[in-house]
């Protein structure tokens, strides 16, 4: 079998390293988000506590 025409071999190869990237970088932000929502639960929670003891 001889590929006369490259675009359409191109455009799947390129369409193969996007959806990658964005698998890969795209679960990394969602786990970043995440992580940033429980770290600031955490400080509201600890600004909460602080502010219950402050007003006694």
């Amino acid at each position: 079998m001889i590929l006369r025409d490259m675009k359409p071999v191109m455009a799947w190869g390129i369409a193969v390293i996007v959806g990658s990237l964005q698998l890969i970088f795209g679960n990394a932000l969602a786990s970043e988000k995440a992580e940033f929502a429980n770290y600031r639960n955490q400080i509201e929670a600890q600004n909460g506590a602080e502010a219950g003891r402050d007003s006694r």
